[in-house]
This record gives structure tokens, C-alpha cells and sequence, in this order.
């Protein structure tokens, strides 16, 4: 009998085993498939894969010190706070799990979510450390910044990941814009740096005027131009002369508009930090 017991045991951990790494292979995969880094990606280690991760209504608790049952709640008569995303990321330091808030703004009497242009929800964020096999909660923060248009954020498909420095990690999110016939399209900069967030502006990496160009026109016409479009793609500058707010640079392929109407190459654009967001400061050929 022991040692039908002691054989029972060794199988039992080896299957175990086998359906740990099968988890953790399959769950990595879908952070691959949803996540498409700039510059790096840093998974979470086989045995935090298959960690119970902290709970929306756990993080809305601890953010407005209120007890939350689901991922939303009337934080008063005109603010509805709800889930938007949520993510791990790596600093280089540590391991962290991050969940992102929208606040919405609602009528008081009718409650129904005020959705005009101008309306952005205020984001708020909690974020958890790992601290052995345990996530720990280090950090809340009500208000970012806003995000969004029409009384709502977007619908996050893919989170990219820009490592600023050791212990300053960015996460990049899409954002669009049209008017007029022009588009404009980059990444919303959210970086995390002393167990705070700070929304550092905005990087364009596309652009287009396909709403008012047409290239096939037998006849010439006053209202549309010859068309352009761009892409671009973000990396840190060389060498780095800010250790935790490096330069960087938006290499775009493509054509663009000069100031007198003509088609040229597009250029490339380098941002700089200046104490408060990422601006750009120059153009740039290749």
C-alpha cells in the first residue's frame, strides 16, 4: 500500500506540473496575441500566470473606499466609475498588474452618460506589485488624466509597451483623430514611475487626407488635392542624454503635404520631454 501511495503521488505532481506548463504556454500566447510591443515585452514568470489575478471590484473598493460588488459603480449622482482595461507590465525593477478606471459623467436626474465631442472620461488606475507569490497593492490614483471622446475611451485592442529607463515604463495607447477630411493617428503616452501615473501627451505616428484628395480626377478641382498618407513607427533617440525621459523618435515611411500643397516624403519626427508631456522639437530625414 505505501508504495502504491508513494507511486499515486509522484503521478499526481507530475501531471501537475504538466498542466501548469501547459497553462502557462497558453495563456502566454494570448498576451502575445493581444499585446504587440515597440520596443519589449517582459512576461510575468511561469508561476504568476496561473496566480489569481486582483479582482475590478476589488480595485474599485480600495479607489473610492466604498464596498464594490461588480466592475462599476455610481461614485455619486453625476459619476459612474467602470472597468476600461487591465494589464500587467515590468519596469525593469518590478512586476506589476494594473487596472484602469473610466469615469463617465451622468445626468443626476436621469443618469444617463452625458456623450457629446468634448466629453472624455477621467481615468483612474490601481496598481498591484508582485511581492513573492502574492500581487500587493502600492498604488491608486483617481485622476490621470481624461481619455476618450464622446463620453467614452476606446475599446483598448492591443496595449504597446515603451521602456523609458529602469523603473519608468510606458504603456502607448492607440488614438485617432478626423476632421475635415485629415487623419491623425499615434499613441497616448501613460507612464508609470514611482508608483504613479502621469500622462505625458501624445506621439503621432500616421496621418492621412484620403477625405479630401483624389488622384483618379480627369478634371481638375478645387476642393480636392493630390493624396498623402503616412506611417510611422516609435523607438527610443541615441544616445539617451535624459536617463528616465529619454528622446523619442516617430520613423514614418510614406508621403506628406508641404506648406505650398506639394507631395513630398513624409519626415521623421523626434520628441523630447520637457518636464510635464513629450513634444516634438524637430523633423528629421532618415
Amino acid at each position: 500500500m505505501k508504495r502504491f501511495s508513494s507511486h499515486r503521488t509522484v503521478v499526481v505532481i507530475v501531471l501537475m506540473i504538466s498542466l501548469s506548463s501547459i497553462l502557462t504556454i497558453a495563456l502566454y500566447f494570448h498576451s502575445e496575441d493581444n499585446s504587440e510591443p515597440i520596443v519589449a515585452e517582459f512576461p510575468l514568470p511561469a508561476h504568476v500566470n496561473v496566480l489569481k489575478k486582483p479582482t475590478v471590484s476589488a480595485a474599485l473598493t480600495a479607489l473610492f473606499a466604498m464596498e464594490v460588488a461588480n466592475n462599476k459603480v455610481n461614485v455619486n449622482d453625476q459619476t459612474l466609475a467602470s472597468f476600461w482595461f487591465e494589464h500587467p507590465f515590468d519596469d525593469g525593477l518590478h512586476k506589476y498588474h494594473a487596472i484602469f478606471i473610466k469615469n463617465q459623467m451622468v445626468d443626476s436626474e436621469t443618469h444617463d452618460i452625458y456623450g457629446s465631442h468634448a466629453d472624455a472620461p477621467v481615468i483612474s488606475a490601481v496598481v498591484y506589485r508582485l511581492t513573492g507569490a502574492q500581487w500587493v497593492l502600492v498604488s491608486k490614483q483617481k485622476n490621470i488624466g481624461s481619455f476618450g471622446s464622446w463620453g467614452d475611451t476606446p475599446t483598448i485592442k492591443r496595449v504597446n509597451f515603451l521602456p523609458l529607463a529602469k523603473g519608468n515604463m510606458a504603456l502607448l495607447l492607440d488614438i485617432s483623430y478626423s476632421g475635415q477630411g485629415y487623419t491623425n493617428s499615434g499613441k497616448t503616452i501613460f507612464a508609470y514611475h514611482e508608483d504613479a501615473w502621469a500622462q505625458l501627451g501624445y506621439l503621432q505616428t500616421d496621418g492621412d487626407n484620403s477625405g479630401v484628395c483624389d488622384d483618379e480626377t480627369e478634371e481638375e478641382d478645387e476642393l480636392l488635392s493630390a493624396c498623402w498618407l503616412f506611417k510611422g513607427k516609435i523607438t527610443l533617440a541615441e544616445p539617451i542624454d535624459n536617463d528616465d525621459y529619454p528622446d523619442v523618435i516617430v520613423k514614418r515611411t510614406g508621403t506628406m503635404s508641404d506648406e505650398n500643397g506639394q507631395i513630398i516624403p513624409v519626415k521623421n519626427s523626434r520628441y523630447a520631454f520637457n518636464g510635464e508631456e513629450y513634444l516634438e522639437i524637430s523633423e528629421m530625414d532618415d
